[in-house]
């Protein structure tokens, strides 16, 4: 499994090319704030009979020396953001706090091809 980490130095200047998993963590970064990194476990294609896209897993965890985990109040602003993505759209999006991994929040966006 792949772990890519965002930083906020990264969106300083828009990139050329970006993936949909790279576009969501510019979206969710923007949502929750420096006090949290968001990081990117994994993107996989999905498709059913009518529509293609991907599922979009994260997981956003508390920046030192910040130790408390994802309110419920910007998990609201998640599913609440408009998700501006290039040629797709959110389908949705689970977010849930796994006891195990207390502070994170992980999540999954599935994104259907515009």
């Amino acid at each position: 499994m792949t772990i890519n980490k965002v930083s906020e130095a990264c969106w300083a200047k828009p990139r050329g090319h970006r993936n949909v998993a790279d576009e969501l963590a510019h979206h969710i970064s923007l949502v929750v704030g420096r006090h949290y990194e968001v990081i990117l476990c994994r993107e996989r294609p999905w498709a059913s009979i009518t529509f293609i896209g991907s599922r979009c897993r994260f997981a956003i965890s508390p920046r030192p020396p910040n130790q408390k985990p994802l309110s419920a109040i910007c998990a609201a602003k998640l599913h609440s953001h408009d998700y501006k993505l290039s040629c797709h759209f959110v389908a949705d999006l689970t977010i849930e706090w796994p006891k195990t991994m207390h502070p994170f929040a992980v999540g999954e966006f599935l994104v259907i091809k515009d």
